[in-house]
């Protein structure tokens, strides 16, 4: 089994929960004028969508490919993040069901995209083609210097 298989079909079931959480399951404010919940849920069935195929592909690709697409499904993460929070979010009225529910249950799931499943699983397919080197057991700061993660007592 290819080592990309698994992270494309770990891409394939978040991206088909975004995109049907978006269109059946998460709530928006339906009524005769469209308020910024449904442009939300239509955006964000894209980005679940996007996230979808580029699992799909990333199934039958090479590795280096693979890692690539992976960096790209980060980015979509991080997408989903922005939509909920700065780009379109919410209706702004904090009792509305979009508000309490949509909002919070995307910007988990664009967490989940852009953490767990997109960074790990990206730097184990680098690392498994030789274009990353594994760590010495200690972490670098923001400017770059190697700080050690002991107690420091």
């Amino acid at each position: 089994m290819k080592p990309n298989f698994l992270s494309g079909f770990l891409m394939v079931l978040v991206g088909a929960l975004v995109a049907f959480a978006s269109l059946f399951w998460l709530p928006h404010c339906g009524g005769e004028t469209p308020m910024r919940c449904v442009w939300l849920l239509r955006a964000s069935t894209g980005v679940g969508f996007m996230i979808l195929v580029s699992g799909v592909v990333m199934k039958f690709v090479a590795a280096k490919t693979a890692a690539g697409i992976q960096i790209g499904n980060v980015l979509m993460g991080l997408l989903l993040i922005a939509l909920a929070t700065v780009l379109i979010g919410t209706c702004p009225n904090p009792m509305m069901a979009c508000h309490r529910v949509t909002d919070p249950a995307l910007i988990v799931i664009g967490l989940v995209v852009r953490s767990r499943i997109g960074s790990r699983r990206g730097r184990r397919l680098l690392r498994r083609r030789g274009l990353v080197a594994r760590g010495d057991g200690r972490r670098r700061g923001l400017v770059g210097v190697r700080v050690d993660v002991g107690l420091g007592l």
